[in-house]
């Protein structure tokens, strides 16, 4: 009887956990669509909250989670009807987007373009290595066999039948030049332009998206002192068109990048959203934080990963890694405050004596200035360093280097190595 009672309290507990679990997904799900411009949740939302839990609920898949969004809709939906008011009879048509999803028609194109221009690097390679070989055996290549490669290559890689390539364009390729690159030369940053695409679209996903200026910078600042920027400049110099005062990159290079980048990268007007910590502070999004903090940790040697959850730290929620300098990984957090000491309380509950009937006055500071502490701690527990950012107008030197200059006994020595 014990044992049945327990496994009911058991199943009961099981049950409860895994509604809670439904319930902050669903609650994750509408905040997605209620923040999405068509109302709807994002297309792919559902697939990465699956990816981000699939090893702490591997219990949770698509149906089960669509299932219990539509419950959760109908519900919020029947509690926010207050109104005694009878609906009307004639229903408004549902306002659902049908069709392919905003962005794809684009990246289709792209990749069609991109098949076309290695099909015909790839059909130049062959034609080039088959005329060298013939050539030293002292024969030709026969008649057709250059469009029956085309036509072979075009099949192979997918290429609709409306898109023809040209043997003219294959026959026109040299042994220097056999890769096609497009209509017109390869840009100088062509090996650069991914990573500033990757950076643009990581900026923009966790909300913090830059302005067209910003990522201009942001790419004139990922090519200083490289050998990118010394072409770029030669180029610009041979055309008479570099100017030290002016940046690198300009608009103009700006214009063309976002054409070869269209598929990917668009630029609008912002929308405004609400900075709420509760949506965002979920179980799922902390854990990632700290699973790529580990990955990090492990990358440059500070930790390891076992293949069981290690003893080394106290706890219920093991971890699986190990800290193997804890001296190397510090710790920091931000107190803000202000100098001004206005509406400050009593230092432990001291009491100043004073005449009956007045009130015993102490010195304070109303200067109004902002500063931000920040205190640095090595994971071993020791303190390592306090940060103090003091807000400003003017620039104070003796501020910003910590040298009092009301001291007797100045160091001379110590200001100058600090000058050099």
């Amino acid at each position: 009887m014990l044992n049945l009672c327990l496994r009911k309290s058991l199943r009961a507990d099981k049950k409860a956990y895994r509604n809670k679990v439904i319930e902050r997904l669903c609650a994750e799900m509408d905040y997605a669509a209620r923040s999405s411009p068509n109302g709807n949740v994002p297309y792919g939302f559902i697939k990465k909250i699956l990816e981000e839990i699939k090893d702490e609920e591997p219990w949770v898949n698509r149906n089960l989670i669509s299932f219990a969004y539509r419950k959760y809709c109908a519900r919020m939906k029947k509690s926010s009807i207050q109104s005694p008011i009878q609906s009307s009879p004639i229903t408004s048509p549902s306002t659902r987007q049908v069709g392919r999803p905003k962005g794809s028609t684009n990246m289709r194109k792209h990749h069609l373009k991109e098949v076309v221009l290695a099909a015909k690097n790839e059909i130049a390679t062959i034609y080039l290595n088959e005329k060298e070989k013939r050539k030293k055996e002292g024969l030709t290549l026969p008649n057709g066999w250059l469009n029956n490669k085309i036509a072979e290559i075009s099949v192979k890689r997918g290429i609709p039948m409306d898109i023809s390539i040209s043997a003219a364009t294959i026959r026109s390729r040299k042994k220097d030049k056999i890769v096609l690159q497009g209509g017109g030369p390869e840009s100088l940053m062509a090996s650069v332009e991914p990573h500033l695409v990757e950076l643009i679209c990581a900026m923009a996903e966790f909300r913090r998206c830059l302005t067209t200026s910003e990522a201009l910078s942001l790419g004139n600042d990922l090519i200083r002192g490289t050998p990118t920027e010394e072409n770029i400049i030669k180029w610009k110099k041979a055309r008479n068109e570099y100017k030290e005062d002016m940046p690198v990159l300009g608009r103009k290079w700006w214009k063309l990048f976002k054409n070869r980048w269209s598929h990917r990268l668009v630029t609008k007007r912002g929308q405004k959203f609400a900075l709420d910590r509760s949506n965002a502070l979920t179980y799922s999004n902390v854990k990632k934080m700290y699973d790529d903090v580990y990955e990090c940790m492990v990358e440059c040697g500070a930790a390891r990963k076992l293949p069981e959850p290690s003893d080394q730290f106290v706890g219920d929620m093991k971890t699986k890694y190990e800290l193997l300098h804890p001296a190397m990984c510090l710790v920091v957090d931000e107190v803000g405050s202000n100098i001004s000491q206005r509406g400050d309380g009593h230092v432990t509950g001291t009491k100043y004596c004073c005449e009956h009937g007045t009130i015993p006055y102490n010195k304070a500071s109303h200067n109004d200035r902002h500063f931000t502490l920040l205190g640095f701690t090595a994971l071993t527990g020791e303190p390592v360093l306090c940060v103090v950012i003091i807000s400003g107008i003017l620039k104070a030197f003796e501020v910003e280097m910590g040298i009092d200059i009301d001291r007797q006994h100045l160091d001379v020595k110590l200001i100058r190595i600090i000058l050099r």
